[in-house]
């Protein structure tokens, strides 16, 4: 704890963090001007929380397959690299839709604008940027693969009620959620959640329980997927340490088992199934720096392995 506090007034961009042990909460800080009712925005770990929502549609036989194209569920995107991708394409980021001309952190250009101001709804945007497939199965980190999922869930089901009567339901959350959408009403998967730090705390227990079987066998498998390598990173992605599961970074260290969910300005949920130990932090600012500090700060608490030459080569190819 007394490494956190230091860790956490050292920079003036920390919003809020926690550690849970088993549970119990070890540890919980809030900047000035935040508190327990101060609901944090998601950006990209929104991600893993979509993913897990697929694994419920197909646990409920809403996706047959993961092996499924986008497009048998979600015909409006059929003429795009997004509709031709497989469910589980989409879930490793490996559409082969193009990156296009980025922004950051997998942002298409005016991706921002563009859907929180209602120029273009996320349909339309998938068919713009998918108007070409490029690199089929190849890692290439973009919010419109998250989006695709989105909408195939929404194909044969509706994915606000799914991800609320499932997931966010079970973790016994004490406040209410905020989704992002766009100008039809479309959930925002890749970046939209807005929750307080104990209701993340919640989640990010939750998707223990989902991986530990507590919430049923298909869902445990397909957790067990989400929550480790499937995809190497080899430079495509914006984060050039981890690994990537589904919709869900995995650490290149597998013994340890960690599992992560980023955000774009240093939100971060670090999840170690092993020995049940949660490292949450809000930020709004990236920076290394903070980044390895923060890793370092886990790991000391998790007694993580050290990292290696090989691991941090990841990533590095230009």
């Amino acid at each position: 704890a007394k490494r956190a506090e230091k860790f956490f007034d050292d920079d003036g961009n920390n919003l809020a963090m926690m550690m849970l042990d088993h549970g119990k909460i070890i540890y919980e800080r809030y900047a000035s001007g935040v508190d327990q009712d101060s609901k944090m925005f998601s950006w990209s770990m929104a991600k893993s929380l979509t993913a897990y929502t697929v694994g419920e549609a197909l646990c409920s036989g809403k996706i047959k397959s993961l092996n499924d194209q986008a497009e048998s569920y979600t015909p409006e995107i059929k003429d795009s690299a997004y509709g031709k991708a497989t469910i589980k394409q989409l879930l490793t980021m490996s559409s082969g839709a193009p990156p296009g001309p980025p922004e950051y952190m997998g942002s298409q250009k005016d991706e921002w604008m563009n859907l929180t101001r209602g120029f273009k709804s996320i349909t339309e945007m998938l068919n713009l940027y998918g108007a070409r497939t490029e690199n089929p199965g190849v890692f290439a980190y973009k919010n419109m693969d998250t989006e695709a999922l989105v909408l195939a869930v929404n194909g044969n089901g509706n994915f606000k009620d799914l991800f609320a009567t499932t997931i966010w339901n079970r973790a016994d959350t004490e406040k209410s959620a905020t989704w992002l959408v766009d100008k039809t009403g479309t959930i925002n998967g890749s970046f939209g959640l807005g929750a307080t730090l104990r209701d993340w705390a919640r989640l990010a227990l939750e998707s223990l329980e989902m991986r530990n079987g507590t919430r049923g066998k298909c869902i445990q498998e397909f957790m067990m997927d989400a929550t480790t390598k499937q995809i190497a990173n080899e430079g495509g992605g914006s984060v050039n340490f981890y690994h990537y599961g589904y919709q869900t970074w995995i650490d290149p260290r597998e013994q340890t088992g960690i599992y992560v969910w980023l955000g774009a300005y240093g939100q971060k949920v670090m999840i170690d199934p092993k020995n049940e130990r949660i490292l949450i932090l809000f930020r709004h600012a990236n920076d290394m720096k903070v980044n390895q500090q923060f890793g370092r700060l886990y790991c000391n608490w998790a007694n993580c392995p050290p990292a290696t030459a090989e691991h941090f080569k990841i990533g590095t190819k230009q």
